[in-house]
C-alpha cells in the first residue's frame, strides 16, 4: 500500500521536488565590508563559485569565477552563471571570496549553501554572511532540479496564466455581489 501511495504521490508532484538533477543560476551582485587581506592597499576581490557532495566534499564540475575589482572592500560584480547540479538533495553550492595577489590568492571567506534548503522556481535573493568577519556577499541563486523550472515545481498546469474564465470577475460575470466587499453590518460580529 505504501508503494502505492508512494508512487501516485510522486506521479503527482507530491514526492521529492529534488529527485534529479538540474541547475543552478547564481548571480553574484555585490559584497560588503570585506575584509582586507592587503598590507598596503584594499583587498582585489573575486569569488569562485563550484558545486560540492555535502559529505565528501568532493566537487562536481568546474569552478566558476568573477572578475577581479581591484582594490575594493566593497566590490560589484554583478556577474551570472549556471552551474550543474548532480542531486539537490546531497549537493551544496559553495562561494569562495578571494583576495588577488601576486604568488598565491588569500580567502577572505566562504559560504556553503545546501541545495536541499532551496525551493525549485523561486530565487533566493539574500546576503551571506562569511563566517567569522563582518563581510557578506549578495546573491540571488535560482534553482532548476528535476526538470522543474516553475515556481512550485510542478510544470504549466491546465488554467494558471489564463485569464479568467467569465463570470469571475470579468464583464458579463457575476459583478459585485450583495455583502463581498462591504463592511460587516452592526451587530454581528462587531463590537457595538
Amino acid at each position: 500500500m505504501n508503494n502505492i501511495l508512494g508512487a501516485v504521490a510522486n506521479a503527482m508532484g507530491g514526492g521529492s521536488h529534488h529527485a534529479q538533477g538540474g541547475q543552478l543560476t547564481v548571480q553574484v551582485l555585490e559584497g560588503r565590508n570585506l575584509a582586507n587581506k592587503d598590507l598596503f592597499s584594499k583587498s582585489d576581490p573575486y569569488c569562485v563559485l563550484s558545486i560540492h557532495h555535502k559529505s565528501s566534499f568532493q566537487m562536481f564540475g568546474s569552478e566558476h569565477k568573477t572578475n577581479v575589482v581591484n582594490n575594493n572592500q566593497n566590490p560589484v560584480w554583478n556577474q551570472t552563471f549556471t552551474l550543474p547540479v548532480t542531486n539537490p538533495e546531497t549537493d551544496l553550492l559553495r562561494i569562495k571570496v578571494k583576495d588577488s595577489d601576486p604568488g598565491r590568492d588569500d580567502t577572505i571567506g566562504e559560504v556553503d549553501v545546501p541545495l536541499f534548503a532551496l525551493q525549485p522556481g523561486y530565487p533566493k535573493n539574500d546576503w551571506f554572511q562569511l563566517p567569522g568577519s563582518a563581510g557578506a556577499i549578495h546573491l540571488i541563486i535560482t534553482p532548476s532540479f528535476g526538470g522543474h523550472q516553475q515556481a512550485g515545481g510542478y510544470g504549466q498546469q491546465p488554467g494558471y496564466g489564463q485569464p479568467p474564465m467569465q463570470g469571475y470577475g470579468q464583464p458579463g460575470g457575476y459583478g459585485q455581489q450583495p455583502g463581498y466587499g462591504q463592511p460587516p453590518m452592526q451587530g454581528y460580529g462587531q463590537p457595538g
